[in-house]
């Protein structure tokens, strides 16, 4: 509709216009020294109009001239960032399909063209490594890092993740050195140094990073059971480093106050010392630091690893166990451990009582193994069988004490 307005405007004042020349019968004079032209007023404004257009279109054919090299330069850059990134692709599709030579030629070829380089330098780094080539793969990682150096944490956790993945783990550390000093709370980092330490033994610091992965990890269930599990796996390694119950003390004070009211490392730290038969001493400290645990929290599995615990005094220890069945009678765990205890104190009938009452918990086979061995030490060979076959068959537990 605009369009056509415009028009009708554009014809009106045309046909205005060439009425008013062709009406005028007026000349137009030009003279120059002795020359004189005369010319109508209209021919004249026809040759003037003439003459603009020609003008015109000869100084917009000069400044398309002008830009045309700029133009054909434009046009090369554009033509050679979209074989670029098709290389790039094509790099990338070789790189899914294990074709690593092919992929890192394509990439490397194509990363300084390309709009993406740090991603082309990173994937032709990591077809190098698939091939064994670690220097190539070095070299792209520093072209990366030459390119884009912003993104200098995202390429050094790149470098660290191939590193440890090629086993490289003396190159690895240097780099975590590196990541440590840019991004100390990087929680990727993090995660990362915890991995190394793991791969390369490294446990006391593994064990020094946990306590704050777990803490981030606070709405992540499946993440933070993940590191209680490292976390467990650290410290029993650690605690199997030490040959001797001193050494295994300093390693259990140097763990955090929350790492030291974990069950499950209190159990484990228990264990080591109960593996030191020949040191009365690491009994007693085993049977002190499963007390005190049960004191504060209470824990099934803590309370049958104090059950089997020698400890020098074992009158204590029997009625220290004792004073929890107040508060937890019908627990099993503690009626197996009151049974054991009260065995190991020559306490027949105590502990024919509280294991024929574990035994009735039918998951409780370890009680009916128990109940077997006191029936056939105190002579009664056929009850003692009935608890052994029920212990191995794992059925028929609650009849046990019957």
């Amino acid at each position: 509709m605009k369009f056509l307005l415009f028009f009708l405007l554009a014809f009106l004042l045309a046909a205005y216009a060439v009425s008013f020349l062709i009406a005028d019968s007026g000349y137009v004079v030009l003279a120059l020294e002795s020359w004189t032209v005369q010319i109508r007023f209209g021919a004249f404004v026809a040759l003037a109009a003439a003459l603009f257009v020609f003008l015109y279109a000869l100084f917009r054919l000069l400044a398309h001239l002008r830009r045309a090299p700029r133009r054909a330069a434009e046009w090369r850059e554009r033509r050679a960032i979209s074989r670029a990134q098709a290389d790039v692709q094509a790099g990338y599709a070789d790189l899914i399909g294990g074709y690593w030579a092919r992929a890192e030629k394509k990439l490397a070829g194509a990363a300084h063209r390309s709009p993406t380089p740090l991603l082309a330098h990173l994937a032709a780094a990591y077809a190098a490594q698939q091939q064994g080539a670690f220097e190539r793969r070095d070299e792209y990682f520093a072209h990366a890092a030459k390119t884009e150096p912003q993104r200098r944490v995202a390429i050094l956790l790149t470098r660290l993740r191939m590193q440890a993945q090629a086993g490289q783990f003396a190159e690895a550390e240097e780099t975590l050195r590196h990541l440590r000093a840019q991004a100390p709370r990087n929680p990727q980092v993090r995660r990362l140094a915890v991995e190394l330490g793991r791969r390369t033994g490294n446990w006391k610091e593994t064990l020094a990073l946990l306590p704050g992965l777990r803490a981030a990890a606070k709405q992540d269930a499946a993440l933070s059971e993940a590191w209680d599990e490292c976390e467990l796996e650290a410290a029993g390694a650690l605690f199997a480093e030490c040959g001797d119950a001193r050494r295994l003390t300093a390693v259990w004070g140097s763990l955090s106050n929350v790492q030291r009211r974990n069950p499950k490392i209190i159990a484990a730290y228990a264990r080591r010392l109960l593996a030191f038969t020949d040191d009365a001493g690491a009994a007693a400290r085993a049977e002190e630091i499963l007390r005190l645990a049960l004191k504060r929290n209470w824990d099934a599995d803590l309370v049958a690893l104090y059950g089997i615990t020698p400890a020098p005094d074992a009158v204590r220890q029997y009625r220290a166990a004792e004073t929890w069945a107040a508060a937890h009678p019908t627990d099993p765990a503690l009626l197996l451990a009151l049974g054991r205890l009260a065995r190991r104190n020559q306490l027949w009938g105590k502990a024919r009582s509280y294991l024929e009452l574990a035994a009735e918990d039918n998951a409780n086979v370890e009680a009916a193994r128990e109940l077997g061995s006191l029936l056939e030490e105190l002579g009664d060979k056929e009850r003692a069988l009935a608890c052994y076959k029920a212990a191995l068959g794992g059925e028929g537990l609650a009849q046990v004490g019957e």
